[in-house]
């Protein structure tokens, strides 16, 4: 049989085609809901288009408070480059809409059509790319990001932090994408070691889940993700973690303690951990540049193991710096052993991570005896004092204003020093799996409750 020929649609997927099947299941008001949505995306790539136009040929629109003509007018106006790859690898990259560099000042725009709220951190991971592609420091440029939505812009300048932070994620996902791929290219295997590996990836993917509404119930199907899904994971992810270590407001938690002082380390330090919270909230934000950087009992240690391991860790590399995350109750089980460092002029860095509770005790009560609490609430001695008596510097650190200059002191200290936070009695570790849980029920915030099967 002689096939008609349709050359203009090669490559196409029409609507009512079988790579959208979904259809089948539409009504007439879904089936026109859904396709003028699908309208009003064409129309947005085609505005894209008209504005990126007019910015290369400098013909500006009428002056008016309009969407298109202030991003059409303020991207002449800044002789902004419009629709601009920037490229940190095959896995890593994307289209910005409009974009300046000038001496130190990075600029980007972006124009949303549509009505669905945009997301800063889309610009700022344009930031990242563009930094990674260029080799610059986010610590020197000074970056402009401005989305035009609604006849309204919304300009804003992120913190050096939060793009370095956004770079770090890029380079280790592209790590991870690039394994992935080499594993994909060998084949499946039933062994354990393999089942193992696929195991340990699947909270990546129901974090993906959570946080993108997309799940991918098939790993081979990872393998085949788009640019765009890749930058919805790192952006997924990233807004996961961001709470934790870039909040701004409310009482500080351990998170963004355990981030600045790996920073003002140059995670170049040695981390020990004590058990508890301090040490879910320590080993995941302690960044590392070196082998041999971290020690930590693991699931399988005792509240006290961390302050006699830090001492043990700082004879052993006398050179390094030894930064010690404890909690108010882990540090109680072996305070003695300050006298240790007393003795033999132990330069250990003590981060107590000071909530008045057994935090992590008290969290599984919250969430699983409904905040009936017993036993974890402390009264705790006054710790810098306490320390003192060790003749150990120390510093109370009561709220987030004090936090940078507090660790900028330890750091800078010949000797030891103890640095008491005042943590968020609440404070939670998320994302969290239940006890008897499955991995696709994993909490990430308290909104989301969990009632076991029974």
């Amino acid at each position: 049989m002689n096939f008609n020929k349709h050359f203009s649609l090669e490559g196409k997927h029409a609507f009512l085609g079988a790579s959208k099947y979904h259809w089948l299941n539409y009504d007439e008001n879904k089936l026109t809901e859904t396709y003028r949505n699908q309208l009003a995306a064409q129309k947005g790539t085609e505005l894209h288009d008209f504005a990126a136009d007019c910015i290369k040929l400098g013909q500006k629109l009428a002056k008016s408070k309009k969407t298109l003509s202030m991003y059409v007018n303020d991207g002449i106006g800044y002789r902004m480059q419009p629709e601009q790859i920037l490229c940190y690898s095959d896995n890593a990259c994307g289209t910005a809409d409009a974009i300046r560099v000038e001496k130190d000042i990075l600029r980007i725009h972006d124009l949303k059509t549509g009505v669905t709220p945009a997301h800063r951190e889309q610009l700022e991971i344009y930031a990242a790319l563009f930094c990674l592609e260029y080799g610059v420091k986010p610590t020197e440029m000074e970056m402009i990001l401005r989305i035009y939505q609604l006849d309204e812009v919304d300009e804003w300048t992120p913190s050096a932090e939060q793009i370095q932070f956004i770079m770090d994620k890029i380079v280790l996902f592209d790590k991870i994408f690039i394994r992935i791929n080499q594993d994909s290219k060998i084949g499946f295997s039933t062994s354990k070691y393999e089942s193992k590996k696929l195991a340990n990836n699947s909270i990546l993917i129901t974090l993906i889940k959570k946080e993108a509404k997309t799940f991918f119930t098939n790993f081979q199907y990872v393998f085949n993700l788009s640019i765009g899904t890749i930058m919805m994971i790192i952006a997924a992810v990233y807004m996961v973690i961001n709470k934790d270590i870039f909040a701004t407001e409310g009482p500080m938690g351990m998170g963004e303690v355990a981030y600045k002082v790996s920073k003002a380390t140059g995670d170049k330090a040695v981390l020990v951990t004590d058990v508890g919270q301090n040490q879910m909230f320590s080993s995941r934000y302690f960044g590392f540049t070196e082998p041999r950087s971290i020690i930590t009992s693991g699931g399988l240690g005792t509240m006290g193991f961390g302050l006699p391991a830090a001492i043990g860790a700082k004879f052993g590399a006398p050179e390094r710096t030894v930064c010690f995350f404890t909690g108010d109750g882990g540090l109680q089980m072996t305070v003695e052993e300050l006298g240790v460092i007393l003795e033999h002029n132990l330069d250990v860095k003590i981060i107590l991570l000071n909530n008045n509770f057994l935090g992590m005790v008290r969290q599984w009560q919250e969430l699983f005896q409904h905040s009936r609490y017993s036993q974890t609430p402390m009264i705790n001695p006054d710790f810098k004092k306490l320390a003192e008596a060790y003749g150990i510097a120390a510093e109370d650190v009561e709220t987030r204003e004090q936090l940078d200059g507090a660790i900028e002191r330890m750091v800078a200290h010949k000797g030891a020093y103890l640095l008491n936070v005042n943590i968020d009695p609440l404070c939670m570790v998320y994302p969290m799996v239940p006890a008897g849980a499955r991995v696709d029920n994993i909490l990430l915030s308290r909104e989301e409750k969990y009632e076991p099967q029974r």
